[in-house]
């Protein structure tokens, strides 16, 4: 079954429903998964529940035998080498392993039982009869509850063991070393509240951990803490581990809800769990937070897809295993500096599906899972490509992403062994390196080393980065006597010139201080208060919520007040939750209004839904705000504190007025309206009132049982976010869809599958109230398919006016973000004429379509170039298009030498696609960020010619880090380089001597479609670029270097042309396509095969490509005599109106 995009449900989506029938549910069967083109999946065998079991761990045995564990049971071999498998019990008394491994001719079993001692078990056969018969219990652990003993995995070497384990498993008593500083706490400034219902209330830090061990577990090196449930554990081919992280389903609808999460584990990393309201935000500094987040889901296996005989892409992936939502997902990890960030998709599902291992089998090169656990129906499954799998994928190797990596895991190396004074320079100067991770690892090499020998050079220190980390550290390694130094070190940082991260780990760093080193207060107190006091709110969520509690802590004034307000004012109940319950001990700044509107919102929020728990923590932050109010208050408060119950026949609050069934059409116009100025606080309250954030994520705010839509508008256009939300059914996500299931006695039941155990499913069957389950009995199911119908409602926008429709739209397309482009209006005395040029779409493939086109280079003649390209793309193909210059503000003359102004970038927020011609910009801060907000969104993106070297900005500017010359950190070679694939190199052929003929390096990528050999041909020279390319980029076209200026000119003989240089590649970018071409000059343009090769890479970059056809109309348009490229060679006097289209001739 083929997979597509669909827009709302950000996520694969099946175009075939497959039913099963049986007389009860058993085995899932293969004909209802659903899978990506050319794969199948084959029931290789269904487990026998009364002998065999329930299956939740898998490995291979030397001998390519797969090794299975009953959870509580015994451990069964399968030989899948015939067409039948031969399964076997083993004889040797055993069960309950959730990890195993085969390694230094043992079997290595990670047990987590109540029936059978926990922990690690090496099992050895000692006579050579192919059965464990010794069996030795090498590293005890306490097991029995679901968050125990886990995976286990050999090291990168081959030498040690890795073993994961979950929350409620204790550390090992015998810990060699630990890479993890010792010194961790609870750390929460206004303390925590247990989990509601009681779960773990008695489990605090460290958490979840990972460890290291040798062959005999004599030598145990404790690497990373800070876990809820991690269940497996995999390498990738650099030696990186990663985990796949539990969230706890109860907090769901809260403001501590965490969703499962792919983490990057670097050598002690703290990953922020704490029991009940106590998890620790992922952008805490001194938590490492995730490299992908998932959404709800329930752990379990996960693998690489090394050595599967799949596509590259598929072999590069990590597969992840959700349990209770019944999905196997691939995550496409990409190097963010030395750490990772990624996405994902649904490789497979099915319902029920719960599945608990995954692996790749060495030798036929498949997958295999196993599904179980809780005693349900369990089976052993294969998956395989049909089609001709992609040679090994070789690695890809990015040379950046290597070096920051190289650093970090220097600093790494003193997190372990003998310290020494002489490593402190380096690691106090690594405390401010651009690099998260690089920054991360410095500190926890800081606390490794005795403070005596670096706690007095805090004070020399200048970076915020760093002054704030050594101060965490101080907190975290030192004594009381330390606190006032630390407080010095931060009171000296000026809170103006730092970023909302920086502000929040400022914040973080006093919290730690007072929590740590001694109750801050007094005139330690007022200084920083002084800092803070009126900075909030500032409307940056994150910032927000540390700023209120450290009000709070500090006993401000007026913080009450402000913080009720904002309570009061938030359109998600997340944060209305979070600041009642920092509200919930503050004795001070309370008036009899205040507290009428504090109590009043208990009230209001009864109508919320979240998880299971979500109801007892809203009690019980009442009860304890009852316990800090006066007797009189309370009296006085009676009827808003304990408020009637209302009737049965009292009426509801009056609902809005049905408006209209709205269809696609009826919104589109007055929705893509450009006069329409779009109401920011208007979008973000229709947002909540037509119930978005119940299930929807935008920033910080909102749910998560559907897609975050953050991004949704920068990646989406009008016409799809319409359709996504008036006809949600219209493609249904396997990922958010629902399953369908016919029982026994008549009843449909149509939801989610959520949790399961023995026979009993249970499935959720409204999204808007998650803790609203119904329970299924498998042998009572005679049918499921998947339903037709979308989980998320229909005739949410019925009862609103199309001017709030739009207003809608327009925070959806902002992200959430008032300081967007979206919200930059106009005003109606700019001339749009006098500043940029329009051309409006027509009939053709690019109907609906908006391309913007952004001109500003000294020599390759863009602000000609780009006029004629936007005429082919809305002349012969119907794209509407915007073309904008670099502009002279006292002339309004079209002036490529002025680096600073290009007015209209306004415009990107509406683009469906950007084409830059960019060289050495340095544009003023609100004209960048336009930029930066298109591009960060991870929307269709190309650059032609200068593009790898679009910004020159000086060092002491806010965007400085995207200048082509950066050399620090993840943004060496800036702009060019992290978004592009690279910066400017040199001149690899000889300019203005030696042209430039493309050799197609990949024919059958739809860019070269319709591209003959020799067509691509420029006068521009090729460029150096750095080999092999950087990410995930992928060569379309490679640059042959000629002798002469003409076309038919030989190419050169000499090492230049051996290898020869990529012109023109692929590669994504926040998760976007993106087109880069060294070539696009004005006057390249005349060579058809360049002119194809944009066109089609326009396509391409929007997920168009089967719109490529061999015969596009890519002629020029109008007379177009392109000026001959060079310095001062642009052509003064012309305004944007000077390239617009003149009178056409009837053949053009």
């Amino acid at each position: 079954m083929r997979f597509f995009l669909s827009l709302f449900l950000l996520a694969t989506a099946s175009v075939a429903a497959c039913t099963a029938i049986a007389g009860g549910l058993g085995v899932t069967p293969a004909d209802q998964f659903s899978l990506p083109e050319g794969f199948q999946i084959e029931l290789v065998y269904e487990v026998p529940g009364e002998q065999q079991g329930s299956w939740v761990s898998l490995t291979v045995d030397p001998q390519g035998r797969l090794v299975a564990c009953d959870q509580y049971g015994g451990l069964y071999r399968i030989d899948v080498s015939g067409e039948t498998p031969q399964v076997e019990k083993l004889a040797i008394e055993f069960e309950g392993a959730q990890g195993l491994l085969c390694a230094f001719g043992s079997l290595y079993a990670n047990v987590n039982s109540r029936d059978f001692p926990s922990g690690v078990w090496r099992l050895t056969d000692t006579d050579g009869d192919d059965q464990y018969d010794k069996k030795e219990h090498i590293i005890p652990l306490n097991g029995g509850t679901e968050h125990g003993p886990h995976a286990m995995i050999l090291s990168p070497d081959g030498q040690r063991i890795i073993m994961c384990a979950g929350n409620n498993t204790t550390l090992p008593e015998n810990i060699t070393r630990s890479r993890v500083p010792r010194n961790w706490d609870e750390d929460h400034l206004l303390g925590r509240m247990p989990d509601a219902r009681g779960h773990n209330a008695d489990r605090l830090a460290p958490g979840g951990f990972i460890v290291s061990f040798n062959e005999d577990a004599t030598d145990t090196e404790l690497i990373a803490t800070g876990f809820r449930n991690e269940y497996d554990i995999a390498l990738n081919r650099q030696g990186e581990l990663f985990a796949y992280d539990a969230d706890m389903e109860w907090d769901v609808g809260t403001p501590w809800y965490r969703p499962t999460r792919v983490n990057h584990v670097i050598s002690g990393a703290e990953f922020g769990w704490r029991n009940g309201t106590g998890k620790w935000p992922a952008y805490y500094p001194d938590s490492f937070g995730a490299a992908v987040e998932i959404g709800p889901g329930s752990p379990t296996g996960i693998c690489f897809g090394y050595g599967a005989k799949f596509p590259a892409k598929y072999q590069n992936s990590l597969f992840i295993c959700d349990w209770s939502y019944g999905n196997i997902h691939a995550v496409e990890l990409t190097p963010d500096g030395s750490s990772y960030t990624g996405s994902y998709e649904t490789f497979t599902t099915a319902a029920p599906l719960p599945v608990t291992d995954i692996l790749i089998h060495p030798t036929d090169g498949a997958m295999y899972f196993t599904i179980g656990g809780r005693q349900t129906q369990s089976g052993l499954y294969r998956v395989s490509y049909t089609g001709t799998p992609d040679a090994a994928a070789a690695p890809v190797v990015d040379q950046e992403a290597a070096k920051l990596r190289d650093i970090r895991h220097q600093l790494e190396a003193m997190h372990v062994g003998e310290t020494s004074a002489d490593s402190v320079p380096m690691v106090l100067e690594h405390l401010s390196h651009t690099d998260r991770a690089i920054r991360f690892a410095a500190r926890i090499a800081l606390e490794h080393q005795p403070v005596e020998r670096w706690r007095d050079r805090i004070a020399t220190m200048t970076e915020p980065d760093g002054k704030i980390l050594a101060v965490i550290a101080l907190a975290r390694s030192g004594k009381a006597d330390d606190k006032a130094n630390a407080l010095t070190a931060l009171n000296s940082i000026d809170w103006e010139s730092l970023a909302p991260s920086q502000k929040i780990d400022l914040l973080r760093a006093y919290g730690l201080v007072g929590m740590r080193l001694g109750k801050i207060k007094d005139d330690d107190a007022n200084q920083i208060l002084a800092k803070i006091e009126n900075r909030f709110p500032t409307g940056v969520n994150e910032l927000d919520r540390e700023l209120a509690q450290m009000l709070i802590y500090l006993n401000a004034g007026d913080a009450t007040a402000k913080i009720v307000a904002e309570m009061k004012a938030s359109p998600s109940q997340e944060n209305q939750i979070y600041y009642a319950m920092a509200l919930r001990g503050v004795k001070k700044g309370w008036t009899g209004k205040l507290h009428r509107d504090y109590f009043t919102w208990f009230s209001d929020i009864q109508s919320a839904r979240g998880g299971m728990s979500f109801g007892g923590f809203i009690d019980n932050i009442k009860k304890e705000a009852l316990e800090r109010l006066p007797e009189k208050a309370q009296k006085r408060l009676a009827s808003v504190i304990n408020p009637p119950q209302k009737a049965g026949d009292e009426p509801e609050a009056a609902a809005r007025p049905f408006v209209k069934q709205w269809t696609v059409d009826d919104l589109l116009a007055s929705s893509t309206d450009d006069s329409h100025v779009p109401n920011f606080e208007r979008g973000k309250e229709i947002f909540a009132s037509a119930q978005c954030y119940k299930c929807h994520r935008m920033g910080s705010q909102g749910g998560i049982l559907g897609p975050d839509l953050t991004a949704a508008g920068g990646r989406f256009n009008v016409h799809d976010l319409l359709v996504s939300m008036i006809e949600p059914s219209k493609v249904i996500s396997d990922q958010y869809g629902a399953t369908q299931f016919l029982t026994d006695d008549g009843r449909v039941i149509i939801g989610r599958v959520v949790n399961m155990r023995e026979d009993s499913l249970a499935v959720m069957t409204n999204m808007l109230d998650p803790s609203s389950q119904t329970q299924v009995k498998r042998d009572t199911i005679e049918e499921t398919r998947p339903a037709e119908t979308s989980m998320m409602p229909a005739g949410l926008l019925d009862t609103f006016q199309p001017d709030e429709i739009a207003d809608l739209i327009a925070y959806l397309r902002a992200g959430g973000r008032s300081s967007h482009a979206v919200y930059q209006t106009l005003t109606s005395t700019e001339s749009m004429d006098d500043r940029w040029l329009t051309f409006p779409g027509g009939d053709g493939p690019g109907a609906g379509k908006h391309i913007v086109l952004v001109s500003g280079d000294h020599e390759y003649r863009s602000e000609e170039a780009m006029p004629q390209l936007a005429k082919i793309l809305s002349q012969n193909l119907g794209f509407r298009c915007t073309v904008l210059f670099a502009i002279d503000p006292a002339t309004g003359e079209i002036n490529p030498d002025d680096v600073t102004n290009i007015p209209g970038l306004e415009s990107l927020a509406s683009a469906d696609l950007a084409i830059l011609g960019l060289r050495f910009r340095n544009l003023a801060d609100d004209q960048m960020q336009m930029i930066l907000d298109y591009v960060e969104a991870g929307r269709p993106l190309i650059g032609v010619r200068t593009s790898t070297h679009p910004f020159d900005i000086p060092a002491d500017r806010q965007y400085a880090k995207y200048s082509w010359n950066n050399k620090e950190g993840e943004f060496a070679g800036g702009f060019g380089r992290r978004v592009f694939g690279e910066t400017w190199v040199a001149h690899h052929g000889n300019h203005g001597h030696e042209s430039t003929r493309g050799i197609i390096a990949d024919a059958d990528h739809p860019i070269v479609r319709g591209i003959k050999p020799g067509e691509i041909w420029g006068p521009t020279d090729v460029y150096a670029v750095t080999l092999p390319l950087s990410g995930d980029g992928h060569a379309v076209v490679q640059g042959q270097i000629l002798t002469g200026m003409n076309s038919d000119d030989a190419p050169v003989t000499d090492e230049r042309n051996s290898p020869m240089m990529p012109i023109a590649w692929t590669r994504t970018y926040n998760g976007g396509r993106v087109f880069t071409t060294t070539m696009g000059s004005a006057d390249d343009l005349p060579s058809e095969g360049v002119r194809r090769m944009l066109i089609n890479a326009s396509f391409w970059c929007m997920g168009m490509e089967n719109q490529i056809k061999p015969d596009l109309n890519v002629s020029i348009v109008g007379d177009y005599q392109p000026t001959p490229f060079g310095f001062g060679k642009f052509i003064p006097g012309k305004r944007p109106s000077d390239y617009a289209i003149g009178e056409l001739t009837e053949a053009q």
